[in-house]
């Protein structure tokens, strides 16, 4: 063999892809991940592309065998009593923004590594969506009842009926941004359609029941 043919990197190129492809690791991260591709160099994802996936999927709700959106979402919900609604309102907005910029750098890499444009599996616009829902619920307490669980529900439902109809401006801002960052917007304009009509809900309910809610 020449010292051309040693040093083109062809012959490297195939001996590590060959040592990689038999190695345990790289065998269970493909049977974990069969859908991923090859990167440019012929090796599977690498740990950090992994987390990034387990991230945009939220776990498991992303691989719901059907409607993950619907799962992220309802995830989301749980979540939001635990992790959301006991923080003060800057600290939501601050919460919400840094969701928003991680979100979108992990679903553009989610896209390149599953070689398809907005993948069904990546749920974590959901979750953004379904908090800007109810940034304005107050946290849960001791006095909390059946009402706030049911207007949760009514949040809930509310952005999956925005996230699936697309009302303007919410299909039109897919394109607005590049990559990942379209997999967020429009999930943020159907929250922020969502918290509109759940304000006006709560304040109706306010209104004919004064303090029925304590969110």
């Amino acid at each position: 063999m020449t010292r051309k043919s040693l040093c083109d990197g062809g012959f490297f190129q195939q001996a590590l892809r060959v040592a990689f492809l038999v190695h345990p690791l790289a065998k269970r991260s493909a049977s974990f991940y069969p859908e991923a591709n090859l990167d440019e160099t012929g090796f599977f994802m690498t740990s950090f592309d992994t987390v990034i996936l387990h991230f945009c999927r939220l776990g498991p709700a992303g691989l719901a065998p059907r409607a993950p959106g619907t799962a992220g979402s309802f995830l989301a919900t749980l979540l939001a009593p635990l992790l959301f609604l006991p923080l003060s309102l800057p600290w939501r907005l601050v919460v919400l923004l840094a969701l928003f910029i991680l979100g979108g750098l992990a679903a553009s890499r989610a896209e390149v590594l599953l070689n398809r444009q907005d993948p069904g599996c990546v749920v974590i616009d959901e979750l953004v969506g379904q908090w800007v829902t109810m940034l304005g619920f107050g946290g849960f307490s001791a006095a909390s009842g059946w009402k706030d669980v049911a207007l949760l529900l009514a949040a809930f439902l509310l952005f999956r009926v925005f996230d699936i109809l697309k009302p303007w401006p919410v299909h039109a801002s897919e394109s607005w941004l590049p990559s990942g960052w379209g997999i967020m917007i429009d999930d943020v304009l159907a929250g922020i359609w969502a918290l509109l009509c759940v304000s006006v809900l709560m304040l109706v309910i306010n209104l004919m029941f004064p303090g029925a809610l304590t969110l």
